[in-house]
């Protein structure tokens, strides 16, 4: 039997929704005008000082074992993060949550692992990895710090290719949001895996710390 929503629990929820708009900042938006020059070390600082964000979108995984396409979506809280990753039927495939200096790990017909090592286990179970401890900084657009790194910019001034941590990174599509200008796609690659990201959606949670 269903049940019908009440006039007075409807507007709670609406609101509810609206408050939360409010707090968060979401993109959709075209890209970077070719005109636009960053200025890159001041661009690097404002990125480095993004903690708290959202993002939705898909994912390309290519090895000589598969070739598949997912969806994610990653909440990211300071140093703690929470990364969904599902099939394109809404199926979760397997789900990373950090807790401390390890990581929860569950994937889909394999099990719960908790590990210090995320991108060594996922090769193992799933046959492709993600370089969990610091795409964080990546997909925001800049490199992580304390690590090597060889990068080119574009004529814009953003990052075009990176190579870091044994990763070559390739961004090919930049958007705004507020006062950020953030990644749409990337490319990573390192040895015969290839991970695309296209990022379809960023909320920023630019607001006092919880």
């Amino acid at each position: 039997m269903k049940h019908a929503i009440k006039p007075l629990t409807f507007r709670i929820v609406l609101a509810a929704i609206f408050i939360t708009l409010s707090a968060c900042s979401s993109l959709q938006q075209p890209p970077v005008p070719a005109t636009a020059i960053i200025d890159w070390a001041a661009h690097q600082q404002q990125l480095s000082e993004l903690t708290r964000w959202t993002i939705f979108g898909k994912l390309g995984i290519r090895s000589p074992e598969q070739s598949n396409s997912a969806r994610f979506n990653w909440q990211q809280q300071n140093q703690q993060f929470d990364i969904q990753i599902s099939n394109l039927l809404g199926q979760t495939v397997a789900s990373l949550i950090s807790q401390n200096d390890e990581v929860l790990i569950d994937i889909a017909g394999e099990g719960r692992f908790i590990t210090t090592n995320p991108e060594q286990l996922l090769r193992d179970e799933l046959g492709w990895t993600l370089p969990v401890s610091i795409l964080e900084h990546w997909v925001k657009g800049i490199p992580a710090p304390g690590l090597a790194a060889n990068q080119q910019l574009n004529n814009q001034g953003l990052l075009e290719t990176l190579h870091q941590a044994g990763w070559q990174i390739n961004f090919s599509r930049y958007q705004t949001l507020d006062s950020h200008t953030l990644p749409g796609k990337i490319r990573l690659q390192q040895g015969n895996i290839t991970l695309t990201l296209l990022i379809k959606d960023w909320a920023l949670n630019t607001g006092p710390a919880p």
